[in-house]
């Protein structure tokens, strides 16, 4: 493929990105292109990514328990309704994601030839239904994406495959969750002292198993806010 017909391809797999984004209203969005000869997908163009995208899953097995390999090696359309259908179908996706979010995955193919996937992300605002609309939508930019992949190189091979994604500029990343928002997924509860004893941070399961308000912990010794903890067999 000359320069000129991958640099097309390129234009084009950007601009159906975009489009799907676009038309289905998602805050994220990138392309998977099966790397010839293996049973590899590679990040082709992203839209709106975290850092974690682009540097843990550049490349992934099709065999990988992930959305879009799912849809790409079965494919179907794969919809993941939010944070609980993540972690109960792809828990590696919500350890290191732990953000409440719905997300669609569809595969780019022409004829029998697989030559990729599509990847959107919503934000927990969306509906956990994927409406007949949106579906319709991204059937569609799914064809016009395995065309420009087509067109670009050799029938059922698609040459657009880079080194390294792309990354678009476009609407600002999800909010990253914080820590305090990452522990709140975590079992148990949890609390953080400082040099001084008193408490810092505790999150709302820990302030349930203790029986009181977290206003009524944080900056307070524990053996204060708790005198059951005044003994000293907790203190040694």
């Amino acid at each position: 493929m000359t320069g000129a017909g991958r640099f097309r391809g390129e234009r084009g797999l950007d601009a159906s990105l975009m489009e799907a984004m676009h038309r289905t209203g998602a805050a994220m969005g990138g392309v998977y292109l099966l790397v010839p000869g293996q049973a590899v997908l590679r990040q082709a163009v992203l839209r709106g990514m975290p850092d974690e995208f682009v540097s843990m899953w550049t490349n992934i097995p099709l065999s990988s328990a992930l959305p879009v390999a799912d849809a790409v090696r079965d494919n179907r359309l794969v919809w993941v309704s939010g944070q609980e259908d993540m972690a109960r179908r792809y828990p590696r996706v919500t350890l290191v994601l732990p953000y409440p979010f719905s997300a669609a995955a569809a595969p780019l193919t022409d004829g029998g030839d697989r030559l990729g996937g599509l990847f959107l992300i919503w934000a927990p605002e969306h509906s956990h239904h994927l409406a007949r609309r949106e579906r319709a939508r991204i059937a569609s930019v799914c064809r016009r994406m395995a065309d420009v992949i087509k067109d670009a190189g050799q029938p059922g091979h698609p040459d657009l495959v880079p080194r390294r994604p792309r990354v678009l500029p476009g609407p600002a990343p999800m909010r990253p969750a914080s820590a305090a928002d990452f522990v709140e997924n975590l079992p148990g509860g949890c609390c953080m002292l400082d040099l001084e004893g008193r408490m810092t941070f505790v999150d709302a399961a820990g302030a349930a198993l203790l029986g009181r308000d977290r206003a009524d912990l944080v900056g307070v010794r524990p053996w204060h806010a708790l005198p059951w903890l005044d003994d000293p067999v907790y203190e040694d």
